[in-house]
């Protein structure tokens, strides 16, 4: 069983998004630099349902890029439980990034501390509401770990094109999602094993 899995793992690597089959010589391993170019290629193409940010820096510098998919990219969004899965239009946009106004009523949704607006919560039922799923992608986090990078970069491409197409399956995970995708959790690593294997 494990043998099947793995041809199949196999064959999906060597298959490109268009369904043409890759040759060994086509496949190109992103270096830190490719990556970020690629992450901003990727948010260029959709800036409507991305967001670029980073978490930090790593030992030697780099930064730790993240690329964010939803249609309000940077805005925690609280859904109603009475019209769920919806899209945008059953949304709060709740702007965290300055909840210091007071015009809004500051709440705990879901363990998550968030801010609505002053004009729909006079009679606000906290409990009606809940906040849009998160989902976190991280590869690369051990230097040699290059499969999961490259995925999150092909991922990353995918979700916008297919986006951009039109797709419906797509649009909605875009619309009640947010996604971050951390290709690289350890570039230095990454940078040193490609060296290694140059050598």
């Amino acid at each position: 069983m494990w043998l099947g899995l793995n041809i199949v793992w196999l064959g999906a690597l060597l298959m490109g998004l268009n369904g043409t089959v890759a040759w060994a010589s086509d496949i190109q391993h992103h270096r830190y630099e490719e990556l970020v170019r690629a992450l901003f290629v990727v948010q260029s193409e959709c800036p409507y349902i991305t967001r670029i940010y980073s978490i930090g820096r790593s030992v030697e510098g780099r930064h730790l890029y993240v690329l964010e998919f939803s249609d309000n990219p940077g805005i925690h969004e609280a859904k109603s439980l009475k019209n769920p899965g919806r899209g945008s239009s059953s949304a709060l946009p709740l702007r965290l990034r300055g909840v210091g106004r007071l015009d809004c009523v500051v709440g705990l949704i879901g363990g998550h501390f968030v801010a609505i607006k002053s004009q729909s919560f006079k009679s606000l039922d906290l409990h009606a509401f809940y906040l849009e799923p998160e989902f976190k992608y991280v590869g690369n986090m051990h230097g040699n770990e290059v499969l999961g990078r490259e995925l999150l970069i092909q991922l990353s491409q995918f979700l916008c094109e297919e986006y951009r197409a039109g797709n419906q399956r797509i649009t909605r995970l875009i619309h009640d999602t947010r996604t971050h995708i951390l290709p690289t959790m350890n570039p230095d690593g990454y940078e040193v094993a490609a060296k290694q294997m140059l050598d």
